[in-house]
This record gives structure tokens, sequence and C-alpha cells, in this order.
């Protein structure tokens, strides 16, 4: 039988200018939260001080 976690989950709404502001780093937390070992608050950190963004090339339109 499969062990089962727990999981707490807070939704939020950010205001528009957050979201433009941090579009690339949404996106990018939310893909990477998919299958990384590291909590989102860890990815998001990582993400801020640059020291594992996605090169500035890629393009998420």
């Amino acid at each position: 039988m499969a062990k089962r976690g727990v999981m707490e989950v807070s939704l939020v709404f950010p205001e528009a200018e957050t979201i433009r502001k941090y579009y690339r780093g949404l996106i990018y937390l939310a893909a990477r939260t998919c299958y990384s070992e590291k909590t989102p608050q860890q990815i998001w950190d990582e993400f801020v001080s640059e020291k594992n963004a996605p090169r500035t090339g890629d393009a998420l339109d």
C-alpha cells in the first residue's frame, strides 16, 4: 500500500503588477515545483538570487 503524505496549500492571488514583474519566475516556479525535491520556497529563492534562473534568452510567450 502506498504511503500518504500531507500537503499544505495556500492560494495566493497577487496583484497585477506583481504578476507583470515576476511573470518569468512564476512560470519557472510552477514548472520546477512539479518534479523537484526542493520546496517551492527554495526554488523561488534560487530564482530570485539568479543562482538557478532560466536563461534570459528563453521565450515564455
